[in-house]
C-alpha cells in the first residue's frame, strides 16, 4: 500500500472514530437537574429550554430512528427519577419541529421525531429508576428553538397547551408554623444554573403551591412575608450569575398565591399581589449565587397548581 494510501485510510478511520462519538452523558445539564418520584405532582411537570445545536445525531453511532441536531457537550436536562408501576414518557411540546435523544439509567439510547404531529414522545413502559440525560434537538443546525420539555405518567395526548395537571394534590405537611424554613433541603421542583442574558426568557417550572407551615410564624421572615409554604425544603433553586438587567421571579396561577425568596446574600423578599393575584419578585441588583424559592397560597387550603417564571424581562410575566 503507497503511504498516500495509508494516510487516506487513516484519515478516513479518524473521521469514522469522531462520527461515532455520542453525546456526553456527563457534563453538567443545561437546564438543570429534576428530581421525580413515581406519582410526582404537578404532573406533567414542565421545563423551559431552547432546542437545537450543531452537531447532526445521525452522525453518531445512536439507533437508526434518532434525528436532529444538538448541543453534545451536556445534556439539556437531567432527570433523576424513582419509577413506580405507571409508565415514564418524556415529550417535547413546541411551535416548531423538534426531536428527543434519551440516555436512560442503564446507558441505552431512545429517540422519537413526531409521535405527536411534530412533538416527540418517549414512553418508558417498564421505566427503570436513576438517571434519565435529555436532549432537544431542532432539523435545522444551529437552529434554537424555544421547547417545553414535559414529563408525565398519564395517559393521552402530552403537547395539548396545557401547562399541566387537571387536578392538584396537597402539598407535603411541614407540620406546625414557626418551626422555622430549611434553606439546605433538595428542591421539590429542581435546581436550575442561568446566566445573565439566558434564553428562553422567561425559564418556566410547574410547581404545586402551598403547604402546612404558614409565613407569618416563621421567626425572621420579613413581616411584608404571606401565605402558606412547605417548608421543610425549597420548592425551586436557582444558581445564577447576574448581568446588567433586572432579574424577576412571578408565580402565575388561577389562584392567589405568595412568593418568598432567599436571595444569594442570604436576603428574604416577598409578595403577594403585584399582578393581579399573582406575586412577583424583582431584584435591581441581584447578587451572584444561589436563590432558593418557596410558592405559597395565601389561604390555608389545598395546594394549587402554579407557574413560576424567572426573568430578565419588563412587563406582565403572568400574561
Amino acid at each position: 500500500m503507497t503511504s498516500s494510501r495509508i494516510i487516506a485510510v487513516a484519515a478516513g478511520l479518524a473521521l469514522a472514530s469522531t462520527a461515532l462519538a455520542n453525546p456526553n452523558t456527563s457534563g453538567d445539564p443545561l437546564y438543570g437537574t429534576v428530581t421525580l418520584n413515581a406519582g410526582f405532582t404537578p404532573d406533567p411537570h414542565d421545563v423551559s429550554v431552547r432546542a437545537g445545536g450543531d452537531t447532526d445525531v445521525q452522525t453518531m453511532s445512536l439507533p437508526s430512528n434518532c434525528r436532529g441536531h444538538i448541543v453534545t457537550a451536556q445534556p439539556d436536562i437531567r432527570v433523576n427519577f424513582t419509577a413506580g408501576s405507571a409508565p415514564f414518557r418524556i415529550a417535547s411540546c413546541a411551535s416548531e419541529d423538534t426531536s428527543l435523544i434519551i440516555n436512560d439509567p442503564s446507558g441505552g439510547w431512545h429517540c422519537d421525531d413526531d409521535t405527536e404531529d411534530r412533538n416527540p414522545v418517549v414512553t418508558f413502559n417498564g421505566a427503570a429508576t436513576g438517571q434519565y440525560d435529555v436532549w432537544v434537538g431542532t432539523y435545522s443546525e444551529g437552529s434554537s428553538q424555544p421547547a417545553t420539555v414535559r414529563f408525565t405518567e398519564r395517559g393521552g395526548t402530552i403537547c395539548n397547551g396545557s401547562t399541566g395537571g387537571s387536578a392538584a394534590t396537597p402539598a407535603p405537611s411541614t407540620g406546625g408554623g414557626g418551626s422555622g424554613i430549611s434553606v439546605t433541603g433538595e428542591p421539590r421542583y429542581g435546581t436550575i444554573s442561568l446566566a445573565g442574558g439566558f434564553e428562553p426568557d422567561p425559564h418556566r417550572v410547574t410547581v404545586l403551591a402551598g403547604g402546612g407551615t404558614d409565613v407569618d410564624e416563621i421567626p425572621n421572615i420579613p413581616s411584608s412575608c404571606a401565605g402558606h409554604i412547605a417548608a421543610d425544603r425549597p420548592d425551586f433553586r436557582l444558581n445564577f450569575t447576574p448581568g446588567s438587567a433586572p432579574l424577576r421571579f412571578a408565580s402565575c396561577s388561577s389562584e392567589d398565591t405568595t412568593l418568598v425568596i432567599n436571595d444569594a446574600s442570604g436576603n428574604w423578599h416577598c409578595d403577594d399581589d403585584s399582578e393581579g393575584s399573582n406575586p412577583v419578585v424583582t431584584l435591581n441588583s441581584p447578587p451572584s449565587g444561589q436563590y432558593d424559592v418557596w410558592v405559597g397560597t395565601y389561604g390555608d387550603g389545598p395546594a394549587q397548581q402554579a407557574i413560576l417564571n424567572v426573568s430578565e424581562r419588563g412587563g406582565n410575566l403572568c400574561q
